[in-house]
């Protein structure tokens, strides 16, 4: 049976919506803006998780250091998100096998312009403003009674199992995205608007042929 020019055109602007609203081509990381102070929201597409571009220079030990990423709050655009925490990292023991696992060592090893120079800075206009060549808290137990892990941005992004008291920088993370539900792309739009119109056309068409006959 002969599939009518209306139900065509009904079927692809079915197929234009659906692959207009679910097809995207986003980086590995993306700058979402900044929040009310001025600091970037990151957004990794590859875990679902957004960095906050913001170095808390050395809270206390890792206790206090998880408090401080707990009680965070950040205004972006006027949504508040306070569900903030430290990134995930490997224990001394996993050094050799986790990599590109944990969430550290993941930005570290897909973000080429994360590389520390003598002066414990980072080379990273593109993306990150405020992450140093530092020891930063994860919230990995440590290998040993009383550590913790950190990550070691400096020497060449080594995890590291450092004792609780003593006082690295924080790093924030959440899970998911930041960014307000995306709008359909103009191209998507306009591929939509004609295929409406067409289907007004053909729809006009088929009417008058039948008052035709």
């Amino acid at each position: 049976m002969r599939i009518s020019c209306f139900k065509f055109y009904m079927v692809l602007v079915a197929f234009v919506m659906i692959s207009g609203f679910t097809v995207t081509a986003e980086a590995f990381l993306i700058n979402r803006g900044t929040d009310s102070l001025g600091r970037r929201l990151i957004y990794d597409d590859a875990l679902n998780l957004t960095w906050y571009d913001h170095t808390e220079i050395a809270p206390g030990n890792v206790f206090d250091t998880m408090a401080w990423a707990d009680s965070l709050v950040v205004d972006f655009g006027g949504t508040l998100f306070d569900d903030w925490r430290l990134p995930t990292g490997g224990n001394l023991f996993e050094q050799q096998d986790f990599l590109g696992i944990t969430e550290f060592e993941h930005l570290y090893d897909n973000d080429n312009s994360l590389n520390a120079d003598g002066g414990g800075s980072i080379n990273n206009p593109d993306n990150f403003q405020n992450l140093f060549g530092v020891i930063y808290w994860s919230s990995s137990v440590g290998s040993f009674p009383d550590t913790h892990n950190t990550f070691d941005f400096f020497n060449g992004g080594t995890p590291l199992d450092s004792d609780t008291s003593t006082d690295p920088w924080g790093l924030a993370v959440r899970q998911g995205d930041v960014a307000a539900t995306s709008v359909p792309e103009p191209t998507t739009i306009a591929l939509l608007g004609i295929g409406l119109v067409g289907l007004a056309g053909v729809e006009v068409r088929r009417r008058r042929k039948k008052r035709a006959t």
